[in-house]
């Protein structure tokens, strides 16, 4: 585990026609993204992304302990992953044992 901030954010449509949404976590001397999954395209999404999203939305809201997207940039939180090269598994909170895990939840 290490503490991360959130330099900036992106919610929208990347350039594949893809909704999604993403965080530019920033460390001691590294940085690496956490999210990017499909929430479905630009015209669609099934119930499962939907719901996923507003899963994604809803608990890096709270892990950051912000009510609003704009206002995640300069939080802190804290990280969980493998390996130096390995993804980004789950966020926490900085203080609390508060964590979110994407895969898990999505499947839950």
């Amino acid at each position: 585990m290490s503490n991360a901030l959130i330099a900036k954010t992106m919610l929208g449509i990347e350039d594949h026609g893809l909704l999604t949404a993403m965080l530019f976590l920033e460390g001691d001397g590294w940085s690496q993204g956490f999210g990017g999954y499909c929430f479905g395209s630009h015209t669609n999404g099934t119930d499962e992304q939907n719901a996923n999203l507003a899963i994604f939305i809803k608990r890096v809201l709270e892990i950051a302990g912000v009510s609003e997207w704009e206002k995640l940039p300069g939080k802190l939180v804290r990280i969980k992953k493998e390996g130096l090269n390995d993804p980004i598994r789950a966020i926490g909170h900085p203080l609390k044992n508060l964590w979110f895990n994407p895969q898990e939840e999505f499947q839950k």
